[in-house]
């Protein structure tokens, strides 16, 4: 209903300034350069031409202001829940990896649970037709493909994390986590 009205209240402001445009340009004046005795390849109708270019300008101008007026405010809206939802993803993954580590390097991680933060630590979202991931699967059968799976990455911990519903919507629990410690010698 209300993209109705816009479109309206649009399509009724085009076709006024159309009726009212030769009745404005009547009433104003153009300022047009001065010539100068030697500028004799000036014509006036060059002038007019560069006049109705700056009224064009300004019709495309309003168009935009208006556009922006309805557009603008929904796409700062959308701005802010996409930022919403990859602070939730990053508090999901980061939870689970933690977990993770601690879990099963317990002695070894301690000093390096504080370091690691979002922007610390790498993060992927693998589909399931990665060909790096397919081959994988081979070797571990248990590992099952879902929609939402990342690979997360800090210094020598690199972890499978996957989710049966996208984590950016609210704080879940992992579907699978498979983590990979490389030894560093």
């Amino acid at each position: 209903m209300k993209y109705l009205i816009i479109l309206c209240l649009l399509i009724a402001s085009t076709v006024g300034a159309q009726d009212a445009a030769p009745a404005a340009n009547k009433d104003t004046k153009v300022e047009t350069a001065k010539s100068t005795p030697n500028d004799t390849n000036v014509s006036p109708h060059k002038d007019k031409q560069e006049a109705k270019i700056k009224e064009t300008s300004v019709e495309i101008d309003l168009d935009k202001e208006y556009w922006s007026y309805f557009y603008i405010p929904d796409f700062n809206e959308k701005l802010k829940e996409e930022k919403e939802a990859e602070k939730r993803l990053n508090q999901n993954i980061l939870r689970i990896f933690k977990a993770e580590i601690e879990k099963l390097d317990t002695p070894n991680c301690l000093p390096e649970l504080p370091n690691i933060t979002d922007t610390s630590v790498r993060i992927k979202e693998i589909q399931p037709n990665n060909q790096w991931i397919q081959e994988v699967q081979k070797k571990l059968k248990h590992l099952k493909f879902t929609e939402y799976m990342y690979l997360v990455k800090y210094k020598n911990y690199l972890s499978y994390i996957s989710f049966e519903v996208d984590p950016k919507l609210h704080l879940q629990s992992p579907f699978q986590v498979e983590m990979v410690i490389k030894n560093v010698p």
